[in-house]
């Protein structure tokens, strides 16, 4: 019997022991975040960052290359881009990067065809960023064989 009454008081001392540590205050660890310690946040809206320029493998400065005679924008970068290649059917010139014929062009932020790419001057173009790698992807399925973007001075 008086063993007994040991077992049965032992076991009461541990449950009041576990009992007690089950309402003590919890200890803060350092180092851990704690979301009410938040004083700012912020908010980044992907339209505002650009994704043009950071991004484009090859940026031309037409202001800072040389004088040359050509009729067309495409015709200006022959040979000012490794992997770029500008052939000439006609009145229209078509580029190729990496191979392909069907790069996309982009002016002042608009997808358009390789015929308005032909119509502009090179005197109305501020600069042309050829997109080769996988930064195209951001212009959608279309920039799949690489993106030529053009910016005019006039926006």
């Amino acid at each position: 019997m008086k063993a007994y009454k040991k077992y049965i008081l032992g076991l009461m001392l541990l449950m009041v022991t576990l009992a007690s540590g089950a309402f003590a205050k919890p200890k803060k660890a350092s180092g851990v975040y704690n979301p009410t310690q938040l004083k700012e946040t912020y908010k980044v809206d992907l339209r505002d960052i650009s994704m043009s320029a950071p991004y484009a493998d090859h940026i031309l400065v037409m202001d800072e290359l040389p004088p040359v005679a050509t009729n067309n924008v495409l015709d200006a970068i022959q040979g000012r881009v490794p992997g770029v290649w500008v052939t000439r059917y006609g009145w229209n010139s078509y580029a190729f990067i990496r191979g392909y014929r069907s790069p996309l062009y982009v002016i002042d932020g608009m997808p358009v065809d390789v015929s308005a790419v032909n119509m502009i001057s090179p005197f109305d173009v501020a600069t042309i960023e050829v997109h080769k790698g996988l930064a195209p992807v951001m212009y959608g399925g279309r920039g799949g064989n690489g993106a030529i973007v053009i910016n005019t001075k006039r926006g």
